[in-house]
């Protein structure tokens, strides 16, 4: 897992983990939480996103603003 931040298009920092496989791939899929979650979705979206990343997908999940870190 990398943990990142980047802006949104208000210019407020949001935090995002990326789940990389070991080999490189132009696959990823993007893990959006619910409206009153954060990127964790209660426990649910890291086992999900280990598991693609285990059958060679990326997958991105992050915060929306004011959620979360």
């Amino acid at each position: 897992m990398n943990k990142i931040f980047f802006k949104n298009k208000s210019g407020l920092n949001l935090c995002g983990i990326w789940h990389l496989p070991k080999n490189k791939t132009n696959k990823a899929i993007i893990l959006a939480h619910g409206l009153t979650v954060d990127k964790e979705e209660q426990g649910i979206f890291e086992p999900l996103a280990n598991h693609l990343q285990e059958n060679g997908l990326a997958v991105l999940r992050f915060d929306f603003s004011g959620f979360g870190e």
